[in-house]
């Protein structure tokens, strides 16, 4: 299933979705519909997620934080993606909003864990070092 959320584009396998993707998802609409609105991804993803870990109500559970990759950057196209296996974000840099990058950044927290290794190559610094003009 794939949306788009302004410049942002999201795939989601939801057959293989976990919480913490599901909730990045739904955490980047929030911030930048002002909601999640129903018929949108975030929705579907929590609950393919719930039905996925046969949970219904309890915490995201803690994993070890791994180095991530880094996001792929096509110069031709502008175009930056990071998969995060079941989740897939691509971002259009040249139109990137910082609203739209700060919302990047943190569904890439969401589904990485806090990982200082994300301010240097994730999809989230990228679109905030482009939308900052730097």
């Amino acid at each position: 299933m794939a949306e788009n959320v302004g410049n942002i584009h999201i795939e989601a396998d939801l057959a293989r979705i976990r919480r913490r993707e599901a909730a990045a998802i739904q955490s980047l609409e929030g911030k930048i519909l002002g909601i999640s609105p129903p018929g949108c991804l975030g929705p579907a993803a929590q609950s393919a997620a719930n039905e996925n870990e046969n949970f219904t109500s309890m915490p995201i559970d803690k994993e070890p934080v791994i180095a991530p990759d880094a996001a792929n950057i096509d110069p031709n196209t502008g175009k930056a993606t990071q998969d995060f296996g079941a989740v897939k974000l691509e971002v259009d840099l040249n139109r990137v909003t910082p609203v739209e990058a700060d919302a990047l950044e943190a569904a890439e927290r969401k589904i990485e864990g806090e990982n200082p290794l994300l301010e240097v190559g994730g999809i989230g610094a990228a679109a905030k070092a482009v939308a900052a003009g730097e």
